[in-house]
């Protein structure tokens, strides 16, 4: 039986809901789908230990086998993938999508990665964009960069459209 206080939570399967306080409106499906959380709201997780061991996290979407399982101080993530931001820490406003596709970083936000085993181990950065299959960056720790298939390159990058700055090779 679940130990939990909350209204408006959609559960379906075994172990889902469980040892929770103070959250509502959640979307649980799969086998210990946000088990063990606390005091958040507006999530949903899709097939067996996604958002399983969070605290704190809201509007996060996890869709596939471990995505987001162990993150702790996640908001406004999506994670399409099976192990897909995984071991996470402190970041929000996340786009990872693919299999494998940043297992294990801390400190990072607003970051978009699509592709296979793409930006796995890397820490405090924000803004960087990567596309394709084991794709990764120049800087583990930089902001502003974007890496194309490993073909193309860019770091430093700021501005806008109409004034661009930073590079691109």
């Amino acid at each position: 039986i679940p130990t939990w206080a909350g209204i408006d939570n959609i559960c379906y399967w075994f172990w889902v809901l469980q040892v929770n306080t103070t959250w509502f409106s959640n979307t649980a499906n799969g086998y210990t789908a946000l088990s063990n959380n606390t005091s958040w709201y507006n999530n949903s997780a899709f097939w067996h230990t996604t958002l399983t061991n969070n605290l704190t996290g809201l509007q996060n979407t996890a869709i596939g086998s471990h995505a987001l399982q162990a993150n702790i101080n996640w908001n406004n993530n999506t994670s399409l993938g099976v192990e897909s931001m995984q071991s996470n820490i402190n970041g929000s406003d996340n786009t990872i999508t693919w299999y494998r596709a940043n297992v294990s970083n801390t400190n990072w936000s607003s970051n978009s990665i699509y592709g296979f085993s793409a930006w796995q181990g890397l820490t405090s950065w924000n803004n960087n964009s990567a596309f394709g299959s084991n794709t990764d960056f120049i800087n583990p720790t930089g902001s502003n960069q974007l890496n194309i298939a490993n073909i193309i390159f860019g770091n430093w990058l700021t501005g806008n459209a109409g004034a661009p700055l930073g590079n691109v090779g």
